[in-house]
């Protein structure tokens, strides 16, 4: 990473005010991301976020333009 997260949090509380709750995001790890891999999210793909000692936050991809998918559940 480039960044620490102390410093992302810094850089990022100076334009917007940061809540509990919030979530940043660092980016992926090298051959983690769909384009280099060839991978696309597409209607009907699931993508889950693990949190370890919190769950796992499941969600189907919708079609675009039908709004959020819905949430398929979480499992904590």
């Amino acid at each position: 990473m480039h960044f620490s997260f102390e410093e992302l949090i810094a850089w990022t509380s100076q334009e917007q005010t940061l809540r509990p709750g919030d979530l940043l995001g660092s980016g992926t790890v090298r051959k983690g991301c769909g384009v280099e891999i060839g991978r696309w999210i597409s209607q009907g793909s699931v993508v889950e976020l693990e949190a370890e000692g919190i769950g796992v936050l499941r969600n189907q991809v919708g079609r675009r333009g039908e709004g959020p998918a819905r949430v398929v559940d979480i499992i904590a």
